[in-house]
C-alpha cells in the first residue's frame, strides 16, 4: 500500500486511502543554493522568509520553497544544521536542529522519517 508493513489494523485495508505524497514524495534540500535579497526576483515584499543566523552568519529560508521540500539540510557558519517546516493547515511549525560538535548525519533526516 505505501511501503509500510500494517499488521492486525483496525479499519479493513480496503478502506484506507492515500491522504498526501507518497513515500519521498515531498524531497529535502540537501545542497540549498542562496542569492543576494536584492537578486531574488521571485519574491515579494509580502512573502516571508524564515531567518537563521548562526556563529555570524545569515540565511533567509524563503517559505515559498519551504512549503514544496518542508526540509532543508545546510550549514550555516559552520554548523550543520536542519530547516524543517510544516505548512500543514493551522501549523505552520518550523524546528531547525543542528549540530554543534559538526557531526554530520548523511542519511537523514528526510521528508519520509517525519511521517
Amino acid at each position: 500500500m505505501n511501503g509500510f508493513e500494517i499488521k492486525d489494523p483496525l479499519i479493513p485495508l480496503e478502506e484506507i486511502f492515500s491522504g498526501g505524497p507518497p513515500r519521498d514524495g515531498i524531497p529535502s534540500i540537501d545542497d540549498p543554493r542562496f542569492v543576494a535579497a536584492e537578486k531574488a526576483d521571485f519574491l515579494l515584499p509580502q512573502h516571508q522568509v524564515l531567518g537563521l543566523e548562526l556563529r555570524g552568519e545569515k540565511r533567509a529560508y524563503p517559505i515559498l520553497i519551504l512549503n514544496w521540500h518542508e526540509i532543508v539540510n545546510d550549514v550555516v557558519g559552520g554548523v550543520p544544521v536542519t530547516v524543517s517546516y510544516s505548512a500543514f493547515p493551522g501549523c505552520f511549525t518550523t524546528v531547525i536542529c543542528c549540530s554543534m560538535t559538526g557531526a554530520v548525519n548523511p542519511s537523514g533526516p528526510r521528508s519520509a522519517d517525519r511521517r
